[in-house]
Formats: structure tokens, sequence, C-alpha cells
């Protein structure tokens, strides 16, 4: 498949990503996560956006607790550690400093501090925030790519 990837993508960008969330973040966070939103999905999620740094943005009907369990449950188990370890391109990486989702300590270890371009806020919704910082860093990084 890497060469497939390689006649695919001439880069990868990454906002406030990672390869793999556990174990960079206990699993019991995510855990304790899952059970507050089997008992109260609007509460749990409320108290998520504005630990990412917005206001709540969607009303408990729309919320999908099956689904939200699901991904909670995929956010613990998925690891693409090897799959970006072996990538033969350009990354580049959007962080905010003040993100308590994926911290930097985090981003610094899957990304590489050289890789990494710092907003100093931003939260863990950086293009919500800084929707133009955003958009001109990664269009300078597609602009700096070799054609």
């Amino acid at each position: 498949r890497a060469g497939e990837e390689e006649r695919r993508f001439r880069a990868l960008v990454s906002i406030q990503g990672f390869d793999c969330f556990c174990p960079h973040i206990p699993p019991s966070r995510v855990a304790g996560m899952r059970r507050g939103l089997r008992r109260d999905p609007s509460q749990t999620l409320s108290a998520f956006w504005r630990g990412c740094g917005t206001e709540p943005f969607a009303p408990p009907s729309a919320l999908n607790v099956e689904r939200l369990d699901e991904g909670l449950g995929w956010l613990m188990e998925w690891d693409e550690s090897e799959a970006k370890a072996k990538l033969a391109f350009p990354t580049f990486a959007l962080a905010a400093r003040d993100d308590a989702v994926v911290p930097r300590a985090m981003s610094e270890v899957i990304w590489g501090s050289d890789n990494i371009r710092w907003s100093d806020t931003g939260g863990h919704v950086l293009p919500l925030k800084h929707p133009e910082w955003c958009a001109n860093n990664v269009l300078d990084f597609a602009h700096a790519l070799q054609p």
C-alpha cells in the first residue's frame, strides 16, 4: 500500500491530530468518558466541548450515543503509528499550546518539534478559533512542496 499512497498523496497535514491516542493519554480517561456518555450524554459532551475551548454546539436530540461510544472505543484501540512511520512524504502539523485533548508533549512525540506550527491559543478547536491562521499555514506548506 505504501507505493499506492505515494502516488495518491504528496504530503500529510494534521490539524491537532495523532497516530495513536493511547498510550499518550491514559485509557482510563477515555473509559471514564464512555461511562459518562452512557449515564448522561448531554452533560458529558457539554463538559468535553468546554474542555476543548468552546461552548456546546449540538442539542441533546442530535447526539448519537451509540456512534459516540463506538468512536471512543476506536480511540482507545486505534494505532496508526507504524503506518505514519512508513510515510515517504513530508508531514506538517498544526497544534495549539493550550490543547487539553492533544497536549503539547503528545504532539511533539508524534510529529516531531520541527514539523509543528504552534498557535498559542485555540484549545482543541483550532480551526474553529483560528480558521484563517490554519488555512494560511496549510497553504504555505503546500506551496513549499516540491512539484
